[in-house]
C-alpha cells in the first residue's frame, strides 16, 4: 500500500478507470456475441453496426488501441460470415437428407407397384 499522497490518489483513479474499461470491454464482447447470433436473421445489419459502433467508441476513448479495434471488427465480420456459411451448410445437408428420404420412399413405392 502506498504511503505517498499522490500515489494513493493514482491508485484510486486507476481502480476507477480499470472498472470503467472492464465495463466497456464487456459491452464489446456482448455486442459481438449478439451480432454473431443474429447472423442468420433480419436484424444482422443492425447488430453488426451496433457492435462496430461500440468498438469504434472504445477506440476513440482510448480504451482499446485503434489497431485492436480494426482487428476486432475484422474478426467480427469473419465470425458473422462463418455463422452464415455454417447455417447454409446445415440447410443443404437437411435438403439432401430430405431428397434421399423422398427417393427411398419413391423406390419402395415403385417396388410395391411391381408386385
Amino acid at each position: 500500500m502506498p504511503q505517498i499522497k499522490s500515489n494513493i490518489k493514482t491508485m484510486k483513479t486507476d481502480a476507477k478507470k480499470r472498472a470503467a474499461n472492464a465495463a466497456v470491454r464487456s459491452r464489446i464482447h456482448g455486442a459481438i456475441k449478439k451480432a454473431v447470433a443474429a447472423a442468420n436473421t433480419e436484424t444482422k445489419d443492425e447488430a453488426i453496426r451496433a457492435a462496430q459502433s461500440i468498438i469504434d467508441t472504445a477506440a476513440r476513448k482510448g480504451i482499446i488501441h485503434k489497431n485492436a479495434a480494426a482487428r476486432k471488427k475484422s474478426r467480427l465480420n469473419d465470425n458473422v460470415n462463418a455463422a452464415i456459411e455454417k447455417q447454409k451448410a446445415l440447410d443443404a445437408k437437411m435438403a439432401a437428407e430430405e431428397a434421399k428420404e423422398e427417393a427411398k420412399e419413391a423406390y419402395i413405392e415403385a417396388m410395391n407397384e411391381k408386385k
